[in-house]
């Protein structure tokens, strides 16, 4: 008899690469899939449902409603939460971001603590919860103070849903916190508010990719399945990375002339792109822009 998973977030970009994996694994019977109940999710539900068959178990509803957890989890021997509401969405809605970061976080929990026979649980969060650094504090370690940087919501929100979980009473739990993640849609997701340029040039960055992530989740449950156990894993955080190639120390290995170039260049790239944005922007909402000689006529 084999196992069933209960998967939450699988229509982002680390969950379209984890369900695969986890539907690889010959011993997962079902996968409990939570889906938002709206357009784009039911499209997305329909091609999973068309591929994958009595395999998964598709819920409509939201995390932030604790009837949907309860459905989702109710014959799981694992609950994976991949659901989240990342920049640049967490910083135009904060109280939804709130709802799925963190109240989501807690129906989840209270959920596996009404089981009698408790599923592993992991859950997903980000190393954005040790604030921002520069090449000169490059290194990021488990225990490390969690200081998120001064208006993300989505780091603040991650620190709280990780705190409810360590204050649990889950028997088996482990928290992932997320690098940077490479995927497939990066471009369009993130140009139309220009979110790339958030990042400082001198910031450090160690990448990992959406498939490597899926691959995590995938051999984790793999392991503890048929090994019955992964030793030193769970009840226990970690950090997310691609490895030493996949590191980006924010250090210009250029001469200072080249460097300064470098940094104009970019910077007029930004400049430009701001500038577009904030035109587009006006045009959208109807905003008309007078020469200083037309504003003086009008205010004449």
């Amino acid at each position: 008899m084999g196992i069933i998973v209960a998967l939450t977030g699988s229509s982002g970009n680390m969950g379209r690469e984890t369900l695969p994996a986890l539907m690889s694994l010959p011993f997962i019977d079902r996968i409990n899939l939570l889906y938002l109940d709206n357009r784009r999710e039911r499209r997305f539900a329909r091609k999973i449902k068309r591929r994958y068959g009595d395999r998964v178990f598709q819920i409509f509803g939201n995390i932030a409603n604790e009837d949907d957890c309860e459905k989702l989890i109710s014959d799981a021997d694992y609950v994976i939460n991949l659901a989240a509401v990342i920049p640049p969405a967490s910083d135009s809605e904060p109280e939804k971001t709130r709802e799925c970061n963190v109240t989501g976080v807690k129906n989840l929990v209270k959920a596996i603590e009404r089981r009698e026979k408790q599923p592993g649980f992991i859950h997903t969060s980000t190393v954005a919860v040790y604030g921002n650094r520069n090449y000169l504090h490059p290194w990021g370690r488990v225990g490390d103070p969690l200081l998120p940087s001064v208006y993300d919501v989505y780091a603040a929100t991650k620190v709280k849903g990780e705190r409810i979980i360590l204050d649990s009473n889950i028997e088996k739990w482990s928290i992932l916190r997320q690098t940077a993640i490479l995927h497939n849609r990066m471009l369009t997701d993130n140009m139309k508010d220009g979110l790339m340029f958030h990042t400082c040039f001198n910031v450090p960055l160690e990448w990992v990719t959406s498939r490597d992530s899926g691959l995590l989740i995938k051999n984790i449950i793999k392991r503890d399945y048929e090994e019955g156990g992964v030793e030193n894993y769970w009840n226990r955080v970690f950090n997310i990375g691609g490895g030493d190639k996949n590191r980006v120390t924010g250090r210009f290995r250029n001469n200072r002339r080249k460097r300064r170039k470098i940094y104009a260049s970019r910077l007029e790239q930004h400049q430009k792109f701001s500038r577009n944005v904030v035109q587009r922007q006006r045009r959208t909402a109807g905003y008309v822009r007078f020469s200083a000689r037309e504003r003086k006529g009008l205010l004449a």
